[in-house]
């Protein structure tokens, strides 16, 4: 799907806004003039408002009576080819009343209405602002501040649509135009012909195989590591379907349908457990494309990893658990290891892995492994330490205890770079209490990226803490302090439009990571929200530091631009 189409949800919100505003409308039963001149616009003198009048429509912007059964095109669901359909062309809406409003109509190539568009922009506190079609293409998207906006429309399956406006107290017309993303069925077959569906499903049913097809630019080379998390996520330049209601079954070895995001043509891998094992090249007129695999492929995409827990100071085995696992947290029951501490685990999944292992009164071990294709993967002896804990209290700007949530990254002593643990967050109670325990003996970074939602002030998303160093090298710490301060909205625009993604680390005076983000992937703009202060922004591509930036954040939304 496109980008935006990711937050269409979003708009749900702005539902009784588009209803007040359409509602000077002709066809709703109210007088134009008189809504036209109902109050004022947002930084317009009630003196004012006579002046304007009625917004004027540039000359282009009347549309003919549409015929009473015109034929438009649509795409079909099922593989993204064009059928027709009877759909009347809408006819452009009136201008709704002044003020800095958007309006228009968003629709196909043929013209013809393309309802439920989503239609939004930045705002410069952080939020966006969204307004979805109706059933005749129509929208208004407003009140804005007068000056330069980005505005996009997009939908499911549609390539996004925008366009840079500069706001004045009027109500600006800007039709959108949303054209079919292309779309290629994926057949899986063996050499013989016969489906191998049974066999994915299997090993995806189980969390061991990983299994999906994947579209890039370029060839992906012999790995492929930006399968993560849901398949219903934007891999490469694609979004996978699985065959079902999102995509209707074209037949024996149909799994699914991609759904090309980035126009040009591209390969498309079959990818599992990370590891690339088929392509093809494919261009913007493929429709269909067939893998042929042996079932084995599947089976051999395992491996194994063993080695041996010890005490660090004693060398003693040490009785523990552990797996190997995608997220980097346990997925269910962990493998028991004796009391000599060695462990041999077998049908390990391929791919980069994290390898976890824990005991009572010990740390919660988590370490970063790769394991090929029937590889023997010995990690020797594995350290065990005994864990210590982070304790603290976090506060309100007022000073009071607030239920927040916490994050706790260990610092490398070799460069000082930061190790997040992954999918791991803190959450301190009532009190503003908190409890970081089962840690390796180290400095670690401690910080807050907002409030969690079951605590009482969780609508208040512009709070954050900055970050503190807690150093338990020796032995656990108590006291930390947190204090949550308020913040203003940082906009970080990038041009990148394609992988690789840049990646934005912004520090503190003191050198201190607050947050980091990805440029790019999500949209030109990423909204960050920082306290005051002066920060510096390391821009880098795959690991290379490619651009920094000193910004002195105050109380006014900053927008920061990258090359």
């Amino acid at each position: 799907m496109s980008r935006t189409s990711n937050a269409i949800g979003a708009a749900l919100g702005f539902a009784a806004g588009f209803a007040l505003l359409w509602i000077a409308l002709p066809d709703h039963g109210v007088d134009a003039g008189a809504a036209l001149q109902a109050e004022p616009a947002p930084g317009v003198e009630a003196e004012q408002v006579a002046e304007l009048g009625a917004p004027q429509v540039p000359e282009a912007a009347p549309v003919a009576e549409p015929e009473p059964a015109a034929i438009a095109i649509v795409p079909s669901k099922d593989t993204g080819s064009l059928r027709s359909d009877l759909a009347p062309t809408p006819p452009a809406p009136e201008a709704p009343r002044p003020g800095s409003v958007v309006w228009g109509l968003a629709t196909l190539p043929d013209g013809s209405p393309l309802p439920d568009a989503y239609i939004s922009t930045q705002l410069p506190e952080g939020d966006r602002m969204a307004a979805r079609a109706d059933s005749q293409g129509r929208y208004v998207l407003g009140p804005l501040d007068p000056g330069t906006w980005t505005v996009t429309a997009g939908a499911m399956d549609f390539d996004d649509d925008s366009a840079v406006l500069e706001l004045a107290n009027d109500a600006l017309r800007q039709d959108f135009v949303l054209v079919p993303q292309q779309q290629i069925a994926i057949f899986l077959l063996t050499p013989s012909g016969e489906p191998t569906l049974s066999q994915v499903q299997t090993f995806s049913s189980k969390g061991r195989i990983q299994a999906v097809p994947v579209a890039t630019r370029e060839h992906p080379g012999p790995t492929f590591d930006g399968v993560v998390g849901s398949l219903n996520n934007t891999f490469g330049i694609g979004n996978f379907w699985e065959s079902g209601w999102r995509s209707p079954s074209l037949g024996p070895g149909h799994i699914g349908t991609v759904t090309i995001t980035d126009r040009g043509g591209g390969w498309m891998s079959y990818v599992i457990a990370h590891q690339v094992v088929a392509s093809q090249p494919f261009d913007e007129e493929t429709e269909r494309i067939t893998f042929e695999l042996a079932p084995d492929v599947f089976t051999s995409q395992v491996g194994r990893v063993r080695g041996r827990l010890i005490d660090p100071t004693t060398g003693a085995g040490v009785v523990a658990e552990v797996d190997v696992s995608e997220e980097g947290f346990p997925r269910g029951r962990m493998t028991a290891v004796g009391e000599d501490g060695t462990f041999d685990l077998s049908e390990v999944q391929v791919g980069r892995r994290y390898f976890l292992a824990r005991a009572p009164g010990r740390a919660f071990l988590v370490r970063r492994i790769e394991l090929g294709p029937g590889e023997v993967l010995d990690l020797g002896d594995v350290e065990l330490p005994l864990a210590v804990s982070i304790k603290g209290t976090i506060r309100d700007p007022d000073g009071d205890p607030i239920v927040a949530l916490i994050e706790c990254g260990r610092i490398d002593p070799a460069d000082g770079s930061i190790a997040w643990p992954p999918n791991r967050r803190y959450v301190s109670g009532a009190d503003g209490r908190f409890l970081i325990g089962s840690l390796i003996p180290g400095r670690y970074l401690v910080r807050s990226p907002g409030l969690d939602a079951r605590g009482p002030k969780w609508a208040d998303d512009a709070l954050v803490a900055r970050p503190v160093v807690a150093d338990a090298s020796v032995e656990s710490v108590d006291g930390v302090e947190l204090s949550m301060q308020k913040t203003t909205n940082v906009m970080l625009v990038s041009q990148v439009e394609r992988e690789p993604w840049p990646r934005a680390d912004v520090l503190d005076a003191a050198g201190l990571q607050v947050t980091a983000t990805t440029l790019g992937r999500w949209g030109a703009e990423r909204p960050v929200r920082l306290p005051p202060g002066d920060y510096t922004i390391e821009v880098s591509i795959d690991g290379e530091l490619v651009e920094s930036r000193t910004i002195a954040v105050g109380d006014e939304p900053l927008r920061v631009e990258f090359d």
